[in-house]
């Protein structure tokens, strides 16, 4: 991986504001520390309160639906799959959470499969 110009980093961690070496960084990803002015690794951070403020640019042209709650306990983070197609035409997502439950969701049929779970 290179940097441009001659005189330049050549690796990632040769930039002047990114952490200084790997270790311990092990499935995190590169992001903008709180103050702004470097990067660092960490854990996905997703602000789920900006997916809806509840201003008045919110759809109104349908009713809304509620979908079944998660059936278990979650332990600190939950991770969702893209959606997928199942056999039958009906779209499903897999939900793992930071522990061991693993389950699926059909939002045709609004009904949870277990999985695997402690």
């Amino acid at each position: 991986m290179g940097f441009g110009g001659a005189g330049g980093a050549k690796t990632f961690l040769e930039l002047t504001d990114t952490p200084s070496s790997y270790t311990g960084s092990s499935k995190k990803v590169s992001r903008v520390n709180a103050a702004e002015d470097q990067l660092e690794f960490g854990l996905p951070v997703f602000d789920v309160t900006k997916f809806f403020d509840g201003s008045l640019d919110t759809p109104t042209d349908k009713d809304w639906e509620f979908e079944s709650p998660v059936p278990f306990t979650i332990s600190i983070y939950l991770f969702f799959s893209p959606l997928i197609k199942n056999a039958f035409n009906q779209l499903e997502v897999y939900v793992i959470d930071q522990d061991t439950n693993f389950w699926k969701y059909n939002l045709k049929t609004k009904l949870w499969a277990e999985l695997s779970s402690p």
